[in-house]
C-alpha cells in the first residue's frame, strides 16, 4: 500500500497502460454496457429503432455515460465487479491521475491494471481490460 506521494505517484507510472492511441470509446462503453447486463430491444417508437433495456428492466434511448459519470460507474461496474468476485483498487494523486487495478478475491494477483487523467475513465479500461480477459478464458 502506497504511504505518501512518492509512492502513489510510482504506482501511478507502472500502471501496464502503454500510452497510444485511446480505443473508441464507443466500442468501449458498449462492451461494458453488454458485460453489465444492457441490450437493444425494439423500439415502438418512429423515432428510434431501437431502445437499450437495462438489467433492471428500465428502457432508455443511451446506455448510462460510464467514462464520464462516476455515479453511472459505481451504480452498474462496481457492484457487478464484486459479484464476479473481484475487487478493485483506486489509487491517485488528483494531479497526475488515477490508477484502478481490478484483483481476484482469491489472489492478490493485478488481473487488470489502467491508469488515466480522469477516475471514471481508468475504471472503465481497466473493466474493459477484464472483460477482455475474461473472454480470452471462456
Amino acid at each position: 500500500m502506497a504511504s505518501n506521494i512518492g509512492d502513489i505517484m510510482t504506482i501511478v507510472r507502472c500502471s501496464n497502460h502503454k500510452g497510444g492511441n485511446m480505443p473508441d470509446q464507443e466500442i468501449i462503453q458498449e462492451a461494458i454496457a453488454k458485460w453489465l447486463g444492457f441490450h437493444k430491444v425494439p423500439s415502438n417508437y418512429s423515432t428510434q429503432a431501437f431502445l437499450w433495456e437495462a438489467p433492471n428492466g428500465g428502457h432508455s434511448i443511451d446506455i448510462p455515460d460510464f467514462m464520464e459519470s462516476l455515479d453511472a460507474c459505481f451504480e452498474w461496474i462496481v457492484p457487478r465487479i464484486w459479484k464476479e468476485k473481484f475487487w478493485m483498487q483506486l489509487l491517485g494523486d488528483g494531479i497526475i491521475g488515477w490508477d484502478c487495478r481490478i484483483h481476484h478475491l482469491n489472489s492478490n494477483d493485478n488481473y487488470s491494471i489502467y491508469q488515466h487523467k480522469e477516475l471514471p475513465m481508468a475504471i472503465c479500461l481497466a473493466t474493459k481490460e477484464l472483460i477482455n480477459k475474461e473472454a480470452e478464458i471462456a
